[in-house]
């Protein structure tokens, strides 16, 4: 066995015991009011985080011919891949929410509705980041004609 895949299975070890013992950590222990307000919050940040998703999928998707310069075009659709995978983790984090509601049962940590909640946001980060590095790579050195002054040159 190579040292590197032994590294990789030592380093894969120790991740699943610190997710292990993250699972026994007590949780929630404040008032059904402030976990109702955390439960709120998450809500809140979730919409954002679903209508920023949409909205940067529309609007790039909408001036790809203004953006799109010919480099790396797998960037923007990993990157529009990231943005449909936070969208769509939004709406699980918003059923698990629901869920919660419906039971009674206020989890805000330690249960599913924060690691969908941990999913879209990381997603979300990775897609603005990714988008970012495309829109680098496809900015040009500026429009034909252009003088290099705000007015045009006048």
């Amino acid at each position: 066995m190579s040292v590197a895949f032994h590294n990789l299975l030592r380093g894969g070890m120790f991740l699943l015991a610190w997710l292990k013992s993250r699972l026994h950590e007590p949780n929630n222990a404040g008032s059904e009011q402030d976990r109702r307000a955390a439960l709120d919050s998450v809500a809140q940040w979730t919409n954002v985080i679903i209508g920023l998703s949409t909205g940067s999928v529309m609007l790039s998707a909408t001036f790809l011919g203004r953006l799109y310069q010919g480099e790396a075009f797998w960037i923007l659709v990993s990157s529009w891949g990231l943005f449909g995978l936070s969208i769509f983790s939004g709406v699980l984090v918003m059923g698990q929410r629901i869920a919660q509601l419906a039971e009674s049962d206020l989890r805000v940590r330690g249960g599913p509705l924060e690691y969908l909640a941990l999913l879209q946001w990381g997603s979300f980060v990775a897609a603005v980041v990714l988008f970012l590095i495309f829109a680098l790579q496809n900015v040009p050195a500026g429009p034909e004609g252009c003088s290099g002054t705000l007015s045009g040159g006048q």
